[in-house]
């Protein structure tokens, strides 16, 4: 008898198989427009991350004669957007997103999940544009498959190939979006099939410079509203911030349920040294603790938009999220986690780099030790920053471009312009 991951995969290929009899020829039939831009946000249509942060530039500066459209699954996501820019959305499966998908002459997503349920057949023939969701310090796509791949017997290596296969897991792109010239060469190329790299950065940090070309309602949606009050608050009463953003691990388990952080000591170290904690986790995770409010503690909404409310965010906590590469745009203090380093790698991802150098910030192996560290990184005044030098080599590798223009520049080149 198949088991339920067995099942979900059996779905997957049958799906992929129908939808490339069935779109494909229609795809061929049916001419596409350049002027049809649609965008698929990841897990279903989340309006979050990059591809949230482009199409929100798109709805404001496309040329006339121009349309871009949102693909979602989410009815919250249909509700806010239809709100704003009615007409805007597409609610999928439905036969208006399909037929949009037919027509689309340029298709940006930001996964890899895009050709599922269906989709597959109706990209055929369409630009397609990978922004991805992440700078990678660990390994992703290609690297990972591969290496999964070699861990298993023939047969069951045979049929997972050609279920990825099948499937356009790992199909080529014609533009893939990268952070910098070595991250193109380091990370990207290695991990993606693309017939164009562009190192244009991400339009998600646009938000940390005021994402100031997108609409003000677009940017809002979908942030942790209460929780971004908060932080501002905080600070202008002379608080300082810090956030806490751990990646997730392939068992779920948290630092709260295996006792790498205390949220009741963490409250008390808030009081003494006049510090909020905000708590941004990966939806994944376990947890058990934080539905008890505690003071100095701010949990922010795990699959909401958390881009905005960087700026007001005066240190960064994580382990191997790649969301510390974004914050690096700041230059503000990053402390390391990696309280599980060795079972992470041996576990869960391999890394793309070596993790000392490419993790500008001091590393704490105990929660004793975070707390000593985060008391020196909110106590540091001006130059006396150690680490700053070492979060500008890193950044200036992660990052061609330290402003808020990524999803301009992304568009120019789609059209054929630079600059």
């Amino acid at each position: 008898m198949l088991n339920p991951e067995n099942l979900q995969a059996l779905r997957t290929l049958v799906v992929a198989v129908v939808s490339r009899l069935l779109f494909t020829p229609l795809a061929w039939l049916v001419p596409r427009d350049p002027s049809r831009h649609v965008v698929i946000g990841r897990e279903g249509g989340k309006f979050l991350d990059n591809a949230k942060y482009f199409y929100s530039w798109l709805t404001q500066n496309l040329p006339s004669g121009h349309r871009v459209q949102f693909l979602t699954r989410h009815d919250s996501v249909q509700r806010g957007l239809e709100a704003i820019h009615p007409g805007s959305v597409l609610r999928y499966p439905s036969w208006a997103a399909g037929w949009a998908l037919l027509r689309a002459g340029t298709v940006v997503v930001d996964s890899a999940e895009y050709g599922e349920d269906g989709r597959l057949g109706l990209l055929h023939g369409a630009r397609l544009v990978q922004i991805w969701h992440g700078a990678p310090l660990k390994e992703i796509e290609l690297p990972l498959h591969e290496r999964r791949l070699a861990q298993l017997p023939p047969l069951k290596r045979g049929l997972l190939e050609l279920l990825k296969a099948v499937t356009g897991r790992f199909r080529r792109t014609h533009t893939l979006v990268s952070t910098s010239a070595f991250f193109t060469e380091h990370a990207f190329r290695p991990c993606f099939h693309a017939d164009h790299i562009v190192a244009c950065g991400y339009p998600r940090n646009d938000a940390l410079f005021g994402a100031r070309d997108c609409p003000p309602a677009l940017v809002e949606l979908n942030t942790d509203r209460d929780a971004a009050r908060q932080l501002r608050h905080s600070r202008a009463a002379g608080l300082k911030t810090v956030l806490y953003a751990p990646t997730f691990r392939q068992d779920k388990h948290s630092p709260f349920t295996e006792g790498w952080v205390d949220l009741e000591r963490l409250s008390a170290f808030g009081q003494e040294h006049n510090l909020v904690f905000a708590m941004k986790l990966h939806p994944v995770l376990q947890v058990s603790g934080l539905a008890q409010p505690l003071p100095h503690i701010l949990d922010i909404s795990p699959t909401t938009d958390v881009y905005p409310l960087l700026a007001d965010i005066d240190v960064l906590v994580t382990d191997y999220s790649s969301i510390y590469f974004d914050f690096l745009l700041l230059d503000r203090p990053v402390v390391f986690y990696p309280y599980d380093l060795a079972r992470y790698i041996a576990d869960d991802r391999k890394l793309l780099f070596d993790y000392a150098d490419m993790t500008p910030g001091p590393k704490a192996h105990s929660f004793a030790e975070l707390c000593v560290l985060l008391a020196k990184a909110t106590a540091t005044g001006e130059g006396e920053d150690e680490w700053q030098a070492e979060r500008q080599r890193v950044r200036a590798l992660a990052f061609d471009h330290v402003d808020g223009n990524a999803a301009q520049r992304l568009w120019r080149h789609l059209q054929g312009r630079s600059g």
